[in-house]
């Protein structure tokens, strides 16, 4: 195999992880503005979870994969799907990767 073959899965593996990154940050933000939407403290969020406060903090700064009982505690916590949690955090990575590319739709500087 050449190097020129094999540039191409490298440069798609290194996007798949920036996308992997955008979307953990997004989730992290959405939970965020959820948990303030509904004027929940993170104590309060953390209780509604059974996950401890500073796990609550660590999880809205942090961009980490979470598990799936962790996702399907904060959907419950929010009184809605889970379907329903990654779709805002999608729509809010797609929105973030948008802002991020210049006008004429290249990746911005």
């Amino acid at each position: 195999m050449t190097l020129q073959q094999s540039t191409p899965r490298i440069a798609l593996r290194s996007a798949e992880r920036d996308d992997d990154v955008l979307f953990r940050r997004a989730l992290a933000k959405t939970i965020r503005r959820l948990r303030r939407d509904r004027e929940l403290s993170q104590a309060e969020l953390g209780e509604r979870t059974g996950l401890a406060r500073n796990h609550i903090g660590e999880i809205e700064r942090v961009p980490r994969n979470l598990t799936l009982q962790t996702i399907v505690s904060l959907a419950r916590a929010f009184d809605m799907h889970v379907s329903e949690l990654l779709a805002r955090a999608e729509e809010f990575a797609r929105e973030q990767a948008s802002n991020q590319r210049s006008p004429d739709g290249s990746a911005a500087p």
